[in-house]
């Protein structure tokens, strides 16, 4: 009886993962988000590295912008 309780959980699992891995409303567009970033770096090369850093984040997240 164990045994069979274990394989259907198991199955609706995985079914369960499926659906939201292969849903196609996980890849509706977010709208733009806006993230206001008030840091301390008054040095040179601390607020290049920052500058550089957010950059990078708003590369791999198009819908996020750091101002």
């Amino acid at each position: 009886m164990a045994r069979k309780r274990r394989t259907i959980l198991s199955l609706v699992l995985v079914w369960v993962l499926g659906f939201i891995a292969l849903n196609p409303q996980s890849a509706v567009t977010q709208d733009p988000i806006e993230l206001r970033v008030w840091d301390q770096f008054t040095d040179e090369v601390p607020s290049q590295t920052a500058d550089a850093i957010y950059a990078s984040f708003m590369e791999q997240n198009p819908t996020i912008k750091i101002t």
